[in-house]
């Protein structure tokens, strides 16, 4: 890879022949979506992100633990389940770094 100097950015998808063959799905090593646009700031894209992962989960579990549920065990299973997928949702928070 090329040298990073001060002030100097250097794009994957411009040195690393694979990124940049990766890239070409989406429009090349910048992308047709790279420029900046003025409502998508990045706090709005967390958020979008944020929001559609949330979404996705509420539907998934729910559905899972039914699935879970109408098995042998009944809801006690299901419930044992959304407990331990609780758990190590706790776990791997706690083994993030601090900011």
């Amino acid at each position: 890879m090329a040298e990073t100097g001060p002030g100097r950015v250097v794009a994957p998808t411009r040195t690393d022949p694979v990124a940049r063959s990766l890239s070409e799905v989406v429009g090349g090593p910048v992308g047709r979506h790279g420029r900046a646009h003025r409502w998508w700031t990045p706090v709005r894209v967390l958020l979008a992100v944020f929001t559609i992962v949330f979404a996705v989960g509420q539907i998934v579990g729910p559905t899972i633990v039914g699935w879970i549920a109408a098995g042998p065990g009944g809801l006690a299973r299901g419930l044992v389940f959304s407990a331990c997928a609780l758990w190590l949702g706790a776990a791997a928070a706690l083994r993030q770094r601090a900011l």
